[in-house]
């Protein structure tokens, strides 16, 4: 473990300098992988659904609950950009699946007046 570093601050009422003790940093809970009800089905459709996700060349990751598991940013990038289901989240960031008319969006080359001349 690294050897942390200590800090001080002047504390008023003391009139003197005195060492601060910080709380240790909380532990996020890994976010991968994620579990999601908007894409999933019902749970009578499950064996249905996988099938269809394997002839489209997808994983099929339906949990017996009908949810699917995403794996990782990429897969559900991977999964919601493909062509046959096209969802995104609209609220993303870059890396986010995004809507088909927003995917490699490029500015135009010579906008015409330009602010600068």
């Amino acid at each position: 473990m690294p050897v942390r570093k200590r800090v001080f601050r002047y504390d008023r009422k003391k009139d003197e300098v005195v060492e601060v003790k910080k709380p240790q940093r909380r532990r996020e809970r890994p976010r991968w992988p994620i579990f999601s009800d908007q894409v999933g089905v019902g749970s009578h459709e499950v064996s249905e659904a996988n099938s269809t996700m394997r002839k489209l060349g997808l994983r099929p990751n339906y949990q017996p609950d009908g949810t699917y598991m995403f794996e990782s940013p990429g897969h559900r990038k991977e999964h919601c950009e493909h062509p046959d289901i096209e969802i995104y989240d609209r609220q993303g960031g870059y890396s986010d699946p995004m809507p088909p008319d927003r995917r490699g969006y490029e500015p135009p080359e010579n906008p015409g007046s330009s602010f600068f001349g």
